[in-house]
């Protein structure tokens, strides 16, 4: 298994869910199978399936690379032969990475507090740096939408009420009244594209940025 393998299985997963959400779209409607409140409940699912493979992609990413990062905490001192069994290092890699400081939880939905870990586990120069341009910001939007998916607090629904009103969305007050998450991924557009589509191809090419 290589970083580019890893990779590759997010893209063959976003593939599959923008895929899904095509034929959701070419479905619904006055006079098909799907009403329109059926795409936007659906949308949330498929948003929320692509995002947790995403985190999944971080979390097997990070394990593989302090696996075999030569210059990581696990391999800096320990040489590829010193390892009792083949798959030792990914093991030991994995109860090094999901250890969490100070007893807090193992966060994954955050890309800066991944980079932290990768910072702290990894040798310079590691392939998470690559995240810290825009790349980083279009998936910081992404979360904030997750968590009026994932939980609707009133805080998570605050900051996405924010968010979808700044660039590159910029929502009208009008096109907010009565507005969800789903109706805001499959009915509105961002690049000339629908949210929901831009969103995968966010996290597609911050994939790529991580892993070229």
């Amino acid at each position: 298994m290589t970083a580019v393998d890893i990779r590759t299985d997010l893209e063959g997963t976003l593939d599959h869910v923008a895929s899904a959400f095509g034929k959701l779209v070419a479905n619904a409607g006055r006079g098909r199978p799907l009403s329109f409140p059926d795409l936007h409940k659906t949308t949330e699912g498929l948003f929320l399936s692509g995002w947790t493979y995403w985190e999944q992609f971080l979390r097997r990413l990070l394990i593989h690379e302090v696996s075999v990062d030569p210059h990581g905490v696990l391999r800096k001192e320990v040489k590829a032969t010193g390892f009792r069994l083949k798959q030792s290092h990914m093991r030991l890699a994995q109860l090094i990475t999901e250890h969490p400081d100070e007893g807090k939880w193992v966060e994954w939905s955050s890309i800066d507090a991944v980079k932290q870990r990768a910072d702290a586990l990894l040798g310079p120069n590691h392939r998470f740096a690559n995240l810290a341009g825009n790349p980083l910001g279009d998936v910081r939007r992404l979360k904030k939408i997750r968590n009026a998916v994932a939980h609707k607090s009133d805080q998570a629904w605050q900051d996405f009420r924010t968010l979808v009103q700044r660039q590159p969305y910029g929502l009208s007050t009008r096109s907010m009244r009565g507005l969800t998450t789903g109706r805001f991924l499959s009915a509105h557009r961002v690049a000339g594209t629908t949210i929901f589509e831009h969103s995968i191809a966010v996290l597609r090419a911050a994939a790529f940025t991580i892993v070229p």
